[in-house]
């Protein structure tokens, strides 16, 4: 089960036996939750385009003064 789920069910839980204050430190939790995953998101996407890059890079020769990719002999922009 998701965790924002499972939150979401302790917060019913909470509210059902008249835990107030238990049920506003669980939605408080389940915001937490959601912002780590949003989080977590931005991180994944930023790894992603730097092995990106990595990859582009580890492809690339220099032969003065141009950079050249493997297998194509037109060069990239010397600047």
């Amino acid at each position: 089960m998701h965790a924002i789920e499972m939150l979401k069910d302790a917060a019913k839980v909470a509210q059902k036996l008249g835990q107030l204050g238990l049920q506003k430190q669980i939605l408080e939790a389940e915001d937490e939750v959601r912002e780590l995953t949003r989080e977590k998101r931005h991180l994944e996407d930023k790894v992603e385009e730097l092995e990106r890059k990595l990859t582009v890079k580890a492809a690339m020769t220099f032969k003065a003064p141009f950079f050249y990719q493997r297998g194509d002999a037109t060069p990239f922009c010397p600047s």
